[in-house]
């Protein structure tokens, strides 16, 4: 240990000596470890963190969570309340099972002031005792609230610091909510925010509250049929997930006759034969930013890697040009009796040191790194409940990542310490001369740089070119000006009636007439904010089941004319489709065509039951050219548009296409909107433009990361061939001395330094290219209309990885043109 902390004094004041070192050196690997810190940092939160929890590791999940909102009985992915007693009481694996709803419900109740939009969970009556969460105040709600209706609320701890500031006395205060007075009887643990991943609500509300929440008109708790839950079972000691799927599943096709019971014979054998649920692990909760993210994280992971063993060979190559410089320090130890082990450790003691202070300045790049990639990934009025959390497993990844380069990086200079030839170390002057033609530890750093730079900068450049080519892609709609009001229809009191559908009539009619305003329209969604699928029949028709689905929206009649969709056949909504007339839908064109053979559609009828207990005729009106409601990426899908006047259901968008200024014109829709009905509430505003943007958040993030990062390396990269290039020339000095007094021009010398430079390039650049083309097969899933290998990509990274190293080594090419002979030689 004494000696141990010898060698770390003496590392520190070694570095202390050569601050410029120091400081390129620190800096290089404070970027990537700061940068692997702040992405596993986000990876550990979306992938690998379990959830703060009782034993997680025994949670497990019916389905595979990939849904949310409603469901047909037997999908195996969503249930309903009775199938959660059900499993319960049948059961022989799990310990308890607990039900949450799939949906986020937005509420708005009262505190003692103006009405405030908070969010709020439905959740069994054991889900906090079976999660083993504790009170941070007050109490917790138990099985007693699954009995009755209950309006009691657990609030998070998160909403309560934020909300009541940590105040105690909160803890039995009423709020009103729709038709209850609810009663506030606790808060949840600190740092516990469910079991979904990115998403903390402000409260849990039992389920047997339900019909004061959204999709009340859908779902009715004792309906065996109305599946709106997750289910989670906490497994007995010893039950595998295999044995547990074989229960479960047993247990499921003995009660799921009776769910379908009123279902027509054949309809009810093809549910029981198809349903079947897979259990998975639960242990890391559900989240849809996982699934979404998942891929781009991976990469970036991957990608700060590479940048870090880049800077780590840059600091190796400064190492081995500062153990250069100490070489006969190195010669006079040996020579005095020390062990050429002993220099070898002090070496990679000193990396070490140098590695730690680089660790501690990553871990605050990192959590700079960590904000800015929350915001670049957040959506929407508020940011992703995500940030920079130093818990256990990323300290010790930094630490781990820290000391591992600290060894890597000082391994070659204290390997190459130990064969110190002690005659010619002791001499003055000869170390100075070196063969231009020698393969040298530098070099092949240098070489290995430039063959990774190549890798990111292509990847970058792929990742850009497609991120582009979504941008670019044509969505079937004009996204400019328009303006988009996100509307909270389930909080205005209305029941989804006629009378809800003349609001919407009255909205449009009102907004429409506002001036700057072109058009208006309310629809259901407007773009990427999920989807409406139903199953449908044509009368005469035999359709595989993979062709009876359809995504359903619901819009006002100036929805085309808003959103400039264009008409092929037929007409769109007006004013004579009416709740008293008879059903209307509009058709894309691949729907047309795909089901009826053509555009020759209207007046044929198909049969769907979107708001009603059995199917009932739709009449085609019109087609409309196909346009995306999901994606850039959509898929061929079919889908149909129905009348909110018809069919009302809770819209949550206010489109209006704007003629003049928006900043204007949005304030006047705001007023206009309070003024129809004050007790609609506006959760924000945006535009059309900006939302088909956001759905492509994770591209972008990606390829403004990579491109950042593959820059990032491009510099390091050249600093280190730089650096070599600098080294050599000062090893070569008396020989650049000779040349020149034997009458070499100074250009002469500038043409031979650049072409070792470049050389080294030209090598790397070699081996970049084929790693380059492994590395796109590798992003094909995440690249957009672009092969793996794109030869425009390829040539403009090389390029500009050639221009910059040019740049690199010209610099010590220039000055070892300008050596003047006579110092040169004084050297000899």
């Amino acid at each position: 240990m004494e000696t141990l902390l010898k060698d770390l004094r003496y590392g520190y004041r070694t570095l202390l000596r050569n601050p410029g070192f120091t400081l390129v050196a620190v800096l290089s690997l404070a970027l990537g470890i700061g940068a692997n810190t702040a992405i596993f940092s986000f990876l550990n939160t979306i992938l690998l963190r379990q959830l703060p929890v009782k034993d997680p590791q025994n949670l497990v999940l019916f389905g595979e969570g990939r849904s949310r909102g409603s469901s047909s009985v037997g999908s195996g992915e969503m249930f309903s309340w009775r199938a959660c007693n059900d499993f319960r009481a049948a059961n022989r694996v799990f310990e308890d099972v607990i039900a949450v709803d799939t949906t986020t419900n937005r509420v708005y109740p009262d505190f003692g002031g103006a009405r405030e939009g908070i969010t709020a969970t439905l959740v069994s009556g054991n889900f906090f005792h079976a999660l083993g969460i504790k009170p941070e105040a007050g109490q917790i709600f138990d099985t007693g609230v699954d009995h009755a209706a209950s309006p009691v609320a657990v609030l998070s701890d998160a909403f309560w610091a934020r909300r009541f500031h940590r105040n105690r006395e909160v803890v039995g205060h009423t709020f009103r909510l729709s038709n209850h007075d609810y009663t506030i009887i606790g808060v949840a643990a600190r740092g516990f925010f469910g079991t979904r991943v990115g998403e903390v609500p402000d409260m849990w509300v039992p389920l047997t509250m339900q019909s004061d929440f959204a999709n009340a008109d859908f779902v009715q708790l004792d309906d065996p049929k109305s599946n709106f839950l997750n289910l989670i079972g906490r497994l007995k000691p010893g039950v595998t997930l295999e044995r547990a799927e074989a229960n479960v599943n047993v247990v499921y096709r003995q009660f799921l006759a009776g769910y379908v019971a009123d279902l027509p014979g054949p309809r009810q054998q093809v549910v029981i034969n198809h349903a079947k649920i897979k259990i998975t692990p639960a242990d890391k909760g559900l989240s849809s930013i996982r699934r979404k993210y998942q891929t781009s994280l991976i990469v970036l992971m991957a990608v700060v890697g590479l940048v870090l063993a880049i800077a780590c060979a840059n600091v190796a190559n400064l190492l081995v040009a500062l153990s250069a410089k100490r070489q006969r320090e190195m010669a006079v130890r040996i020579a005095m009796g020390a062990a050429r082990s002993r220099i070898a450790r002090q070496l990679l003691t000193e990396g070490v040191v140098l590695a730690a202070a680089a660790g501690l300045l990553g871990v605050a790049l990192a959590s700079l790194a960590g904000r800015v990639l929350v915001s670049l990934i957040s959506t929407g009025p508020q940011e992703l409940p995500l940030g920079f959390e130093l818990d256990l497993r990323v300290l010790a990844f930094t630490i781990g990542v820290s000391l591992l380069t600290g060894i890597l990086f000082s391994l070659a200079p204290a390997l190459r310490a130990g064969r110190v030839d002690l005659n010619t170390s002791l001499k003055e002057g000869k170390a100075s001369m070196a063969s231009p033609r020698k393969v040298t530890f530098g070099n092949a750093i240098v070489v290995g740089q430039v063959a990774l730079s190549l890798i990111l900068l292509v990847a970058a450049g792929l990742l850009l070119r497609s991120f582009q080519n979504l941008v670019a892609t044509s969505t079937g709609f004009d996204r400019d000006n328009v303006l988009l009001f996100k509307i909270d229809s389930e909080s205005s009191g209305y029941k989804q009636e006629a009378r809800l559908g003349d609001l919407y009539s009255r909205i449009e009619d009102r907004v429409s007439h506002t001036p700057g305003a072109a058009s208006a329209a309310v629809a259901l969604y407007s773009f990427h904010e999920g989807g409406w699928n139903e199953t449908f029949t044509v009368p005469g028709l035999d359709l595989p089941d993979k062709d009876r689905d359809v995504s359903l929206n619901f819009v006002t009649p100036g929805y085309f004319r808003t959103f400039h969709i264009a008409v092929l056949a037929g007409r769109t909504f007006n004013t004579h489709d009416t709740a008293n007339s008879p059903l209307s839908v509009v058709i894309g064109e691949r729907f047309a065509r795909k089901i009826f053979g053509g555009l020759d559609v209207v007046g044929k009828t198909f049969l769907m039951a979107p708001l009603t207990a059995k199917d009932v005729p739709f009449r085609v009106i019109g087609v409309v050219r196909d346009f995306k409601t999901e994606s850039v990426r959509d898929d061929e899908r079919n889908f149909a548009v129905l009348s909110l006047a018809q069919c009302p259901v809770y819209a949550g968008n206010v489109a209006v296409r704007v003629s003049g200024n928006p900043g204007t014109l949005a304030a006047e829709v705001r007023s206009a909107l309070h003024n129809i009905e004050p007790n609609l509430p506006i959760r924000w505003t945006t535009t059309l433009a900006e939302e088909v943007s956001d759905s492509l958040v994770s591209e972008r993030a990606l390829a403004e990361l990579c491109g950042f990062f593959s820059a990032l390396a491009l510099m390091l990269s050249a600093i280190g061939l730089y650096g070599t290039i600098s080294f050599t020339v000062a090893r070569r000095t008396s020989e650049i001395g000779i040349r020149m007094a034997l009458g070499a021009e100074r250009t002469g010398v500038l043409a031979m330094v650049l072409k070792d430079a470049m050389v080294l390039v030209a090598i790397g650049v070699g081996i970049g290219l084929p790693l380059s083309f492994a590395a796109g097969r590798a992003l094909q899933s995440q690249l957009y209309q672009l092969g793996p290998f794109d030869a425009f990509t390829a040539a403009i990274a090389t390029v500009a990885l050639t221009l910059v190293a040019a740049l690199a080594g010209y610099l010590p090419a220039r000055r070892a043109a300008r050596v003047d002979p006579m110092i040169a030689l004084r050297y000899e």
